[in-house]
């Protein structure tokens, strides 16, 4: 049953009790176009993509508190970037020997694998020939793999244990087409995935670290589209000591070897007229669970295994009536989160129960998801990310644009409550119970007053009319601090003065939904309001 008192509450109150606090201070002759990005987590602290007046875009790392902000290394001194923009952190470091390892360049190549410590005489330089052709490392057992371009569509594959002179060539000459697609691991083997050469179709590879022990394990496979790509395999996952992985048909395992490299089930989810455009899989009480969403049809399936082709069925499926946008999946106690069509035609949050398989509606995200012309899953999907056993922040798409409508959700209350300052943000990081993003150039913390349900904390406010065509009046006995109304993509549209709390006029609007932004007796407020 649908929580739909709940679902009212929140959209009259839309409450966020939080504090937007500035962690850098960097300062700029000219704005810069990249924000600071990429945010990973290494040795308790945040490291990061940064720049700052006097320096190119190089490597920081914080503990999250203002001001604590501190240069890793110069590793291109002066104004040169360090770090490029299309060797980006997120996707270029691994961990070994609790060395954090990337790509940086110190001017001498376009390139090459760095390690470090975490301090300034601890960041050094492993390589001196790689000029930026490769794009990933991965940490298997004691060894990185990385494979290198040497020509327009050939590759080489390498190791490493992090040292320059037992930094070694494994294979030569390995004809590719177009990116490699994976690069991962299974029983402390390197397992990559790439375009046959001259094929719409991939195959699977391994390496045991030889030459001899270098291969492929699959005949070429498709893809069901569910990664962005029909060529290659998706949602690969670690489960059971074993790799998975989904081609267009099937559900295939690999413990690294030829002979171990199976079928395991048809994964029928109908995919000969319309491709699969979104794909999740989670591990879950011992068992994988596959959600697969095709737009043509609004349809939505999702998947049990346990490695067995016995075990391996389809648990839920729905049509819905029209657009909905789908998500990742989340888990808590025996229940998965998704989102789904409705029975109004909206797209909602809803809970399978493991144990019995039984759905039901717990919210409303979107009454009426305005689907988008050509439909991107890392655009049009919706995330959902913990912060914590008792709390989400979820990314909803909005269709007409890039940004995301942002929302906490509170799992044990059930309370779903909006957070308009957050929707510009495009990748959020988490790092003790809060939220880490760029904006204006700055990397900003966001605090949560988590844990409390906000209708029970917030002070009192009445608006009124609402819906109203002129004036918005205000009823509180709190001192209104500040007060702005922000339009439904985040955008501050007016502002009022300090002390004049009594009404605002919104007469020139044009009519819609917008959101009156307050900080009340210290604590921020947020309310919906209809201008007619």
């Amino acid at each position: 049953m649908k929580i739909k008192l709940l679902l009212i509450i929140s959209f009259l109150s839309v409450i966020t009790l939080s504090a937007q606090v500035q962690i850098s201070n960097f300062t700029y002759d000219e704005i810069p176009v990249y924000q600071p990005s990429d945010l990973i987590e290494y040795n308790n602290f945040i490291f990061f993509e940064g720049s700052t007046d006097g320096y190119g875009r190089e490597v920081w790392f914080s503990n999250g508190t203002p001001g604590n902000v501190t240069l890793l290394k110069d590793i291109n001194p002066g104004n040169e970037n360090g770090i490029s923009y299309d060797k980006s952190l997120v996707e270029n470091h691994t961990i070994l020997n609790d060395k954090l390892y990337f790509i940086a360049s110190d001017g001498t190549s376009n390139g090459e694998i760095w390690k470090t410590d975490g301090t300034e005489a601890g960041t050094i330089k492993v390589t001196n020939f790689i000029d930026g052709r490769t794009e990933k490392l991965t940490t298997v057992g004691n060894t990185i793999f990385f494979l290198l371009t040497v020509e327009e569509r050939v590759m080489q594959l390498w190791k490493t244990d992090g040292t320059t002179s037992e930094t070694v060539l494994v294979k030569d000459d390995i004809p590719f087409w177009n990116d490699v697609t994976f690069e991962g691991t299974s029983n402390d083997t390197f397992i990559f995935t790439f375009q046959t050469e001259g094929s719409n179709y991939s195959r699977v590879w391994r390496s045991d670290g030889t030459e001899n022990g270098t291969f492929p394990i699959t005949d070429e496979v498709d893809g069901n589209g569910s990664n962005g790509s029909t060529i290659s395999p998706s949602e690969y996952v670690q489960y059971n000591n074993k790799l998975y992985f989904v081609t267009r048909e099937y559900l295939y395992t690999t413990d690294g070897t030829l002979e171990n490299t199976k079928i395991v089930s048809d994964l029928a989810h109908d995919t000969s007229a319309n491709s699969v455009r979104f794909g999740d899989v989670i591990v879950a009480n011992n068992k994988l669970y596959y959600l697969y969403y095709s737009v043509e049809d609004y349809y939505l399936s999702i998947w049990e295994a346990d490695g067995t082709t016995s075990g391996t069925n389809m648990i839920y499926n729905n049509y819905g009536n029209r657009y909905f946008f789908p998500s990742n999946f989340y888990i808590k106690n025996n229940t998965l989160l998704f989102t789904d069509s409705n029975s109004e035609g909206g797209t909602s949050i809803k809970s399978l129960d493991l144990s019995n398989y039984s759905t039901s509606e717990v919210v409303e995200l979107d009454a009426n998801p305005e689907e988008p012309f050509i439909f991107f899953p890392s655009i049009d999907a919706c995330n959902i990310y913990e912060i914590n056993d008792s709390n989400l922040f979820i990314h909803a798409p909005t269709g007409s644009n890039f940004e995301k409508v942002s929302w906490l959700y509170y799992v044990d209350a059930k309370t779903l409550n909006r957070i308009v300052l957050l929707d510009r943000v495009r990748y959020p990081f988490f790092y003790n119970d809060n939220i880490y993003y760029p904006d204006m150039s700055q990397l900003w913390r966001y605090d949560f007053d988590l844990g409390i349900n906000p209708l029970e904390k917030a002070p009192s406010i009445s608006l009124y009319p609402n819906p109203t065509s002129h004036y918005i009046n205000f009823s509180t006995p709190y001192q209104i601090e500040s007060l702005s109304i922000v339009d439904i993509n985040g955008r501050i549209i007016k502002e009022k003065p300090a002390g004049d709390n009594k009404k605002i006029d919104i007469l020139n609007l044009t009519a819609g939904t917008y959101f009156i932004q307050m900080k009340i007796d210290g604590r921020d407020v947020v309310k919906k309001i209809i201008k007619e």
